[in-house]
């Protein structure tokens, strides 16, 4: 890639990144849908504990679980999907006739909407400890630091992938994504250690790079002894290698159906 390359490609990312960490501001209802929701899951499932008078560590495992969902349902919604919202709305034309590439496009989403998640997560977990006052050890914070940036990563480049996929076979897979919210909750731990229930199920739970995150960051932020069967140093570096590998599939298959769009053009059709 020449010079004039990469500044077309900076400038395509930073185009398609600027409307997702601005427009948050612009949109206040983004806020109440994308904060108090999470936080009111988390206010619930805290008082059940307490009915059950659970040791205090579990509502730290709540906080923390339940304020990283919020990076999957924005993997979900606002990058998966994209490319599929793109073409139904009639813009997905102007992106393949264009002379950058869908890659670029999509990096300048999981970039921006990173940054936008990144807040709303922050967000949720400030909220939901200060209401109860819950403890963490808060000199482990560059590990968390480590742990949040490598799910982040993994987690948006699986969403590269699923924007190629949705793309092309259309917008039944949506259903789909519906129907996978409650068991990636329950896969990811989002509310108990996933480790503590069965090894076996702890590590085909592992296959989702949210799991690892949520146990990473339990591991170097509770303060009472946390039960899991991997290091957060290794759960951090399987996570680096699924962003690798994801990344590496998605421009592949977005490659693939760029050139067959502008082949055949029947990927940019409203009824293909």
């Amino acid at each position: 890639m020449n010079r004039y390359n990469y500044k077309f490609a900076l400038r395509t990312i930073y185009g398609r990144a600027y409307p997702r960490i601005w427009g948050v501001l612009r949109e206040p209802s983004w806020v109440l849908f994308e904060i108090l929701l999470p936080v009111l899951s988390i206010v619930a499932f805290i008082y059940v504990l307490r009915s059950f008078n659970a040791d205090p560590a579990f509502e730290a495992y709540a906080v923390i679980g339940g304020s990283m969902m919020a990076i999957w349902f924005n993997v979900v919604f606002a990058m998966a999907l994209q490319l599929r919202w793109e073409k139904d709305g009639g813009n997905l034309e102007f992106y393949i006739s264009s002379p950058t590439k869908l890659s670029w496009i999509l990096l300048g989403m999981m970039v921006g909407g990173s940054i936008s998640t990144t807040s709303y997560t922050v967000a949720i977990f400030s909220i939901s400890s200060l209401l109860f006052d819950t403890q963490f050890l808060w000199s482990n914070w560059y590990q968390a630091l480590i742990i949040f940036i490598s799910c982040v990563v993994a987690l948006y480049a699986i969403g590269m992938c699923l924007a190629s996929v949705f793309l092309k076979y259309g917008r039944e897979f949506e259903y789909y994504l519906e129907m996978a919210n409650e068991p990636v909750q329950l896969l990811s731990g989002s509310f108990f250690p996933i480790f503590s229930v069965n090894i076996l199920f702890g590590a085909i739970a592992s296959l989702v790079p949210l799991t690892l995150g949520i146990d990473g960051l339990r591991q170097v932020l509770v303060v009472s002894e946390y039960p899991t069967l991997i290091s957060w140093e290794i759960e951090t570096i399987i996570m680096f290698f699924y962003a690798l590998i994801a990344l590496r599939f998605s421009k592949y298959t977005l490659n693939y159906m760029e050139k067959s769009a502008r082949e055949t053009g029947t990927l940019t059709l409203k009824w293909q």
